[in-house]
């Protein structure tokens, strides 16, 4: 993009944290308006669930078995903090 535009970045943002934050600063650096627009499911931000599940990553098909009851509360707590580094930086930029 050799003129300025605008960016409309729509992601769930669940990559690599950094490389996105590094990406998006360039376009700022470059003087692009930039707009991020998280989507995300309803489950992966309450987390839900109950009982024992298999969680199986859509990228790389590793899989986890867990107790729902015994990872929710650290699950919720890591997002949390995930979707509080987000917001922290895009604040900063702004």
């Amino acid at each position: 993009m050799k003129k300025r535009g605008l960016l409309i970045f729509i992601s769930d943002l669940l990559s690599d944290q950094e490389n996105i934050l590094k990406a998006l600063k360039y376009f700022r650096f470059r003087h692009h308006e930039v707009i991020v627009l998280q989507v995300l499911d309803p489950e992966e931000i309450k987390f839900g669930y109950s009982g024992e599940s298999l969680f199986v990553s859509l990228e790389n098909k590793n899989s986890v078995f867990a107790d729902n009851e015994e990872i929710g509360a650290e699950y919720r707590r890591l997002f949390k903090e995930f979707l509080l580094g987000y917001k922290t930086a895009f604040h900063s930029a702004a």
